[in-house]
């Protein structure tokens, strides 16, 4: 991850960290799946390339996270790819903009590789955000292994 982009991540979760009050959901787990929140995964920055942007897939590009209101409320399914397909977990957890709840799909491999390299890069300089890989790592081992 180059400099200017471990700068960008830096800015971003001090301001991240300067709004946060501290609450968060709780994970919600169902069989072979775990629900996360987005900010799990790191701030926008860095997890847009694994997740999408951090607003509604149905919302104009920016979504409410430009003006003072929160982001748009969007969960994480992380799925054992090994006992669940992706059409699977698209069933049972759906995009529904009437209710307004959004999901973004990742496979139990495919997120223990970006929170490995997320907190090894943000280590030495952000340490914060590495606690926060390693925690979101653990709580995706614990609930679907390795």
């Amino acid at each position: 991850m180059s400099s200017a982009r471990l700068a960008a991540l830096a800015l971003t979760l001090a301001l991240t960290t300067a709004s946060c009050t501290g609450h968060r959901a709780a994970a919600h787990r169902a069989e072979h799946v775990l629900v996360l929140d987005y900010d799990d995964f790191g701030p926008q920055a860095a997890a847009y390339e694994l997740l999408g942007m951090e607003w509604f897939v149905w919302s104009e590009p920016g979504g409410s996270g430009d003006g003072p209101e929160p982001p748009d409320p969007i969960r994480v399914v992380v799925y054992d790819q090994d006992r669940i397909t992706l059409a699977e977990v698209q069933a049972r957890f759906p995009a529904r903009e009437s209710e307004r709840q959004d999901f973004r799909y990742v496979s139990r491999a495919d997120a223990i590789a970006y929170l490995d390299e997320l907190a090894a890069t943000a280590s030495a300089d952000i340490p914060t955000l590495a606690r926060r890989a390693y925690q979101t790592r653990g709580m995706i081992v614990a609930a679907l292994g390795r």
